[in-house]
């Protein structure tokens, strides 16, 4: 369904943008339509991060569904930063003769 959902959103875009910007294009000139549909990224990305949150912390979440989400083995909490697992290796005679050189 979601599917289905994307694609229409799709074909909308472009039944709605392609005249606008050939209109756009028509009275000011190509440059304008990147600059204004960057514009408008800009504006549908900061409105994207204001209403789109993670599952965990969504504010209308509530107690009992993260561990339905849990239990239903979804991947959730994933990217969650992990510690730096990666051991530290001191570069110290390296980084000395590579800098003299």
């Amino acid at each position: 369904m979601i599917a289905v959902l994307a694609q229409i959103n799709k074909v909308e875009a472009v039944v709605v943008f392609v005249p606008m910007m050939g209109y756009v294009v028509q009275k000011t000139g190509w440059p304008s339509v990147f600059w204004i549909m960057g514009a408008l990224g800009l504006v549908l990305a900061v409105v994207w991060l204001q209403v789109v949150h993670p599952p965990l912390t969504h504010p209308r979440v509530n107690a009992a569904e993260p561990g339905y989400l849990h239990e239903g083995d979804a991947s959730i909490g994933v990217d969650a930063k992990k510690e730096n697992r990666v051991p530290k290796v001191d570069y110290g005679p390296v980084r000395f003769s590579c800098a003299a050189a």
